[in-house]
């Protein structure tokens, strides 16, 4: 029973030398000035390239260029924080094809939204 005793403690030690020992790497994200961000000349053209294939008119959520800035807000997508926002909870998930997005192409619409969602 002695032996047990001293080998709990030690098995503790070693425990917690290798949870303590953990790196973590810390990654900076993409921002952008919002300034830098316009819907028709960068989010526009992301969601048309990405998004058409079905949200085409045919699906409530219409993302060909001329119609998607009235159905985000008409739906409600696009409001901040954009990070609990629908349209980014859909392209963090994957959603369709929005995994052909970049993390760059994430960021300037994380901060469009965050902009207010601005028909620019």
């Amino acid at each position: 029973m002695k032996s047990k005793r001293g080998i709990l403690p030690i098995a503790v030690i070693i425990m917690l030398l290798f949870a303590v020992s953990c790196e973590y790497e810390f990654i900076e994200p993409i921002t952008y000035n919002v300034q830098e961000v316009s819907f028709s000349t960068d989010i526009a053209p992301l969601l048309n390239a990405n998004c058409t294939t079905c949200h085409n008119g045919s699906l409530s959520l219409d993302l060909r260029v001329d119609k998607s800035y009235q159905s985000l807000i008409d739906n409600r997508c696009v409001t901040a924080p954009a990070v609990s926002s629908i349209l980014m909870t859909k392209i963090n998930s994957n959603h369709g094809s929005s995994g052909n997005l970049s993390g760059e192409d994430k960021a300037k619409i994380s901060a469009w939204i965050d902009a207010g969602a601005p028909n620019n």
